[in-house]
C-alpha cells in the first residue's frame, strides 16, 4: 500500500442531529469539501455512517486518512470497536461495489452484504464478526 499523507487539514464538525452524538470529520480543499467521515458515538463502539471522497480526489489516501484518524480516536477514547455500513451507489460505476468491498477489506474490516448495494463492516481485529 502507498504511504498515506498526514498533511490533510482535518476539521471536526457536529452533525445537525440533536438526538445522537454524530460528528463529521471534513477535509476541504480551496473551501470545498473533498472528503468526509460521518460517525456516531455509541455506548461502547463507534458507528461509521459513511466515508465519502469526491470522485476527482480518490486514490490519494484521503478516505484511508479519515479512517485511520477515526481508529486512533476510538483507541484514545476507549471504544471497543468500529461498526458501520457502506453503500455502493450505481452512479459510481459498474465495478464500484467490488472496489468498495476491497477498500474495506484491505483496511482490516470484515463485512457482509445487507442488500445488493449495502454492506456492513466491522473491525476484524476483535472477535466481532457480523
Amino acid at each position: 500500500m502507498n504511504s498515506i499523507s498526514t498533511d490533510f487539514p482535518l476539521e471536526k464538525v457536529k452533525f445537525c442531529d440533536v438526538k445522537s452524538d454524530t460528528w463529521d470529520w471534513v477535509i476541504k480543499e480551496n473551501g470545498n469539501e473533498i472528503g468526509r467521515c460521518r460517525y456516531t458515538l455509541e455506548h461502547d463502539h463507534i458507528y461509521i455512517d459513511d466515508v465519502v471522497v469526491s470522485k476527482e480526489c480518490r486514490k490519494k489516501g484521503i478516505g484511508t486518512f479519515l479512517l485511520i484518524k477515526l481508529e486512533e480516536f476510538a483507541k484514545e477514547n476507549g471504544y471497543s470497536e468500529i461498526r458501520g455500513t457502506a453503500t455502493a451507489y450505481e452512479q459510481n460505476g459498474p465495478n464500484y461495489k467490488e472496489e468498495l468491498t476491497h477498500w474495506w477489506k484491505v483496511r482490516g474490516y470484515e463485512f457482509r452484504f445487507l442488500s445488493s448495494q449495502t454492506l456492513r463492516c466491522t473491525e476484524s481485529s476483535g472477535e466481532v464478526i457480523l
